[in-house]
């Protein structure tokens, strides 16, 4: 499999500033980033909900795209 196709992933987000944006809600969240010009807010789409409410999700996030079956993007991210 040639890797040279990928993009660099992105550094991870420290873990001091995920500590401090656990503290803030998800809205408070999107109007920041909305702030800093960041596109789309840096949010999921509202519609999405939490199967369990008391879960949280917090990190860094990667666009994957696959074609073909090829699902190494997937490993790679």
């Amino acid at each position: 499999m040639n890797t040279e196709q990928y993009f660099p992933l992105p550094d991870l987000i420290p873990n001091d500033l995920l500590e401090r944006f656990r503290q803030l809600s998800p809205a408070q969240l999107c109007d920041g980033m909305q702030s800093l010009g960041i596109p789309r807010n840096g949010c999921m789409d509202a519609d999405l909900m939490p199967l369990d409410e008391r879960k949280v999700m917090l990190g860094t996030a990667y666009t994957v795209d696959t074609e073909d079956g090829d699902n190494f993007p997937i490993h790679v991210a």
